[in-house]
């Protein structure tokens, strides 16, 4: 069970400090975080990620997208949080905010 709860407003708390996710963002904030959630392909004929390595890409890459739309927010304190509490953060976003993350296709389902 995911720790995060969001408010309306789009604040939350990691451990004793309150972030607010903003009511807009600029369209290099958009693309940055959409480029960040895109799914990491395998490169034809080239090196292929194990599943641990793509694990772990996916959820630095999860952590730098939240850290780059959500002001304060630190990757130390992103990497406090599991993957779960992670898509919580990105679904808020996808639904509550004007950023088709859900296209994206990586952390929102």
């Amino acid at each position: 069970m995911s720790r995060i709860r969001i408010s309306s407003d789009g604040g939350f708390k990691v451990g004793d400090k309150t972030y607010r996710i903003p009511d807009q963002f600029t369209a290099r904030a958009i693309s940055s975080y959409l480029e960040l959630l895109r799914p990491i392909p395998d490169i034809r004929g080239g090196t292929k990620l194990s599943v641990e390595r793509r694990a772990a890409t996916e959820a630095y890459l999860s952590r730098r997208a939240a850290t780059g739309m959500i002001p304060g927010l630190r990757m130390s304190e992103a990497e406090a949080l599991t993957m779960r509490e992670m898509r919580v953060i990105h679904r808020w976003i996808a639904r509550h905010r004007d950023v088709p993350v859900a296209a994206s296709g990586r952390h929102v389902s």
